[in-house]
């Protein structure tokens, strides 16, 4: 099976497997833990639109162009995903509201002593 062949089958919507196409060509296969939407990828490294492209892919489903980052070439396949855990959620749901909210007072008392220092010159001194 040469690349011509793959690429028609998968434009025809044949099922492909990555892993026999991959050991017939000698490619190595590498896959990744799981991993979250902003997350460094192992081996891959950290980015946006390798991680959009994946988070956009149903299970089993490949990527349908060739992904091309600094430390190689990638064919995309989703193996397989992490189911949302509602009950863990509602259980830590009211923790992280207060985290947020936290973060956010800071933030904005951060923004509001920026703001005070270069309207007024001042310097603060700790």
């Amino acid at each position: 099976m040469d690349s011509e062949d793959l690429e028609s089958l998968f434009y025809r919507g044949e099922e492909i497997d990555l892993k026999e196409v991959a050991k017939r060509k000698k490619i190595e296969i590498k896959e990744t833990g799981y991993f979250k939407y902003y997350d460094y990828i192992e081996g891959v490294g950290l980015n946006e639109e390798l991680s959009k492209v994946i988070f956009s892919l149903k299970k089993g489903e490949i990527y349908p162009s060739f992904f091309l980052l600094e430390k190689g070439g990638y064919i995309i396949q989703l193996e397989d995903v992490t189911p949302f855990n509602e009950e863990k959620f509602e259980k830590e749901k009211e923790i992280y509201i207060k985290k947020l909210k936290v973060r956010k007072r800071l933030l904005e008392t951060f923004k509001f002593i920026s703001q005070i220092e270069k309207e007024s010159q001042l310097e603060i001194y700790l």
